[in-house]
């Protein structure tokens, strides 16, 4: 039996008002240089991106079980697949392929659920999904989609507002391992990998089509092992 997710109530009656977040200098000017620890990058305040704090803080729509399986359906039923393209999941018969729309929901390889929307077969950014505890292990929507371990870590985190994009992610022990940060406008994104001591591992770019401009690994103590220019 799936346990019933239930959402903790908020610690602080005076909840403090949601704050836009500061877009990384990167957006505004490139850097000249790669930096080599992530000491330099924005750090963010993984107390505030806990689970707890976040389902307490933020306005987060988060569906119980019972609602979802009287509205929705199951995303496992035998006439649910994809289209003859690979493309769009569909309603399957011997004649026909209709893209399927609306709430569908599933269990997980490992235990658990997860329910999201799709809209003409494709999925529409609203995904959410439960450990077999039934704690929440992620959510996606609003421009936010956060990834939290058992406990309640962060191990993920995406911000998406308006032409720039920002994504986090961290090692168990609150190090970063990757940033990865997108100027929709131009269509650039330039992506951090890094040692768990802190020091960079790779570091990629790609320009407005999507092809690689630049691409360079290191050691884990900053030395230059492999370099790679497109041209």
């Amino acid at each position: 039996m799936i346990p019933k997710f239930k959402k903790p109530k908020p610690t602080n009656e005076n909840q403090p008002k949601e704050k836009q977040t500061r877009l990384h200098p990167m957006y505004k000017k490139h850097l000249k240089s790669i930096p080599t620890d992530s000491s330099v990058m924005k750090q963010l305040d993984l107390d505030k991106l806990s689970r707890d704090y976040v389902l307490a803080h933020e306005k987060l729509t988060i569906l119980s079980l019972e609602y979802v399986m009287e509205h929705g359906r199951d995303f496992d039923d035998d006439s649910i697949g994809w289209d003859s393209y690979g493309y769009r999941h569909c309603e399957l018969s011997d004649d026909e392929e209709v893209p399927i729309n609306g709430l569908f929901y599933g269990e997980n390889c490992g235990g658990g659920w997860w329910y999201e929307y799709y809209e003409d077969g494709l999925t529409i950014g609203k995904e959410v999904i439960f450990y077999p505890s039934g704690e929440l292990c992620k959510y996606a929507g609003e421009g936010r989609y956060y990834t939290w371990n058992e406990n309640g870590r962060i191990m993920k985190y995406t911000f998406s507002a308006g032409k720039f994009y920002e994504r986090y992610e961290w090692y168990e022990s609150g190090q970063f391992k990757e940033n990865s940060f997108y100027n929709k406008s131009t269509a650039r994104r330039d992506t951090y990998y890094w040692y768990e001591n802190g020091k960079i591992w790779k570091y990629s770019s790609r320009d407005s089509r999507g092809l690689p401009v630049k691409f360079i690994e290191y050691d884990e103590i900053g030395n230059i092992i492999r370099r790679i220019e497109y041209k």
